[in-house]
């Protein structure tokens, strides 16, 4: 993974090499052209794939004071938000953990099964939510919360590691942790299986 690629060297960089003003600049600017080259592959990727069209006319239509080669990353970052409350408002029956197993079912090849319980229909065009809404689907509000706080404790756990220990390992984990947060409002977590 490209995006996995990246972050691993800046986070490298970042935690073995910044000892001079020098070193720090060069870090900022390479994270600078990171961000660029991210909002760049995100309109790029949809273009390729052909769902640019719903982007130009959101720029055509005055809905946005945004530059059109932006309009599309904010839509995916904030579109996620509002097909959670969709998800919350229109969809009220839970699954009871068949989200929360669909890695192992898929492994098992029982996962179609129980195609109809994965359906969700969002707001808009863009189907991108965030990470709360399968917890939710699973198990309702208290599930959503409980899972929150075992990620926060994870993502709590790999950062004081990765601040207070020289290793490479823990360096890789946190990267490939924000790899994670960086994705987790895309349609990864909710088409992918795992």
């Amino acid at each position: 993974n490209l995006t996995f690629l990246i972050f691993a060297l800046l986070f490298s960089i970042h935690k073995y090499h910044l000892n001079s003003r020098g070193s720090r600049n060069a870090f900022r600017l390479l994270c600078s052209v990171a961000a660029v080259g991210l909002v760049a592959s995100v309109t790029f990727y949809d273009d390729v794939r052909g769902d640019f069209d719903s982007t130009a006319a959101l720029v055509n239509t005055g809905s946005s004071g945004l530059p059109e080669f932006l309009m599309l990353p904010y839509m995916y970052l904030e579109c996620s938000w509002t097909n959670l409350q969709y998800v919350i408002d229109t969809q009220p029956d839970h699954t009871f953990g068949l989200w929360l197993l669909r890695p192992l079912l898929f492994y098992f090849r029982m996962d179609g099964v129980f195609e109809d319980a994965y359906t969700l229909v969002p707001a808009s065009s863009y189907n991108t939510y965030t990470y709360l809404t399968i917890p939710w689907k699973d198990f309702g509000l208290v599930g959503a919360i409980l899972i929150s706080f075992g990620l926060g404790l994870f993502v709590g756990f790999v950062y004081q590691r990765f601040r207070r220990s020289s290793s490479p390992f823990f360096t890789a984990a946190y990267a490939l942790n924000a790899v994670a947060v960086l994705e987790i409002s895309s349609t990864w977590c909710t088409r992918s299986p795992w």
